[in-house]
């Protein structure tokens, strides 16, 4: 079943403890709700999986992929914002986002996939890590697949705006493969980077085309089992 993919992983999660685990997670819940609902998706019509840390919600076929980054992105940074306004600091919710669409499957236990796992390898990619660190007044991080970026991004449809997203290489595992971020309100995220020389080999990750001069370094998968 071919479907959209979305999956978002609260930064920073292991470092709270039990009481603000389950406050972040109902505040996780709260916000991706009124940020999908504002953005005319019927939160009861996706499926989604609870990850701990975080939630993989699928999306049916039949929405149009544009919504998932105009309006939903800045709905869902505005809704962080207003958790966050009335939160302790132990209660903040900084996000990592990816988004990308293929085929999954679905068992008695779940769903599967390639392009299912490729999601969760952009998610817990370092880059996002790093730009998270990199940007502390940010709230929320997204990373588009080829494929979404191909089908939405370049065309600048609603109110995206394409040069906003910059074009990286993920290295990973199974997975080489081009990737866009974008910070909303962030013009240049990337440039607050410094390139991770460290190590024997080549960066697992790597900036490709005019991106302003921004550099990323490795990536490492954190995604759980995906």
């Amino acid at each position: 079943m071919h479907f959209s993919i979305v999956v978002v992983d609260i930064a920073k999660f292991g470092t709270r403890d039990d009481r603000f685990q389950l406050l972040l997670r109902s505040g996780l819940t709260a916000v991706l709700k009124q940020a999908f609902e504002e953005s005319g998706i019927d939160w009861d019509e996706l499926a989604i999986e609870d990850r701990g840390d975080g939630k993989c919600l699928l999306i049916p076929a039949s929405v149009s992929k544009v919504r998932l980054l105009d309006p939903l992105i800045g709905r869902l940074a505005v809704a962080l914002r207003q958790h966050n306004q009335f939160t302790s600091e132990q209660g903040q919710i900084r996000l990592r986002m990816s988004v990308h669409a293929g085929e999954v499957h679905r068992d008695r236990d779940g769903w599967s996939g390639t392009d299912l796992n490729f999601a969760f390898r952009l998610v817990g990619s370092e880059a996002l890590y790093e730009v998270l660190a990199a940007v502390p007044e940010a709230e929320l991080v997204v990373i588009v697949s080829e494929a979404i970026h191909n089908a939405v991004v370049r065309h600048g449809y609603g109110a995206v705006d394409p040069a906003s997203f910059h074009q990286i290489e993920v290295h990973r595992k199974e997975v080489s493969a081009e990737a866009w971020v974008h910070v909303p309100g962030i013009l240049a995220p990337l440039a607050r980077l410094e390139l991770d020389s460290g190590g024997s080999g080549p960066p697992a990750i790597t900036v490709r085309g005019n991106v302003n001069g921004d550099v990323v370094g490795r990536d490492k998968h954190v995604g759980g089992p995906w």
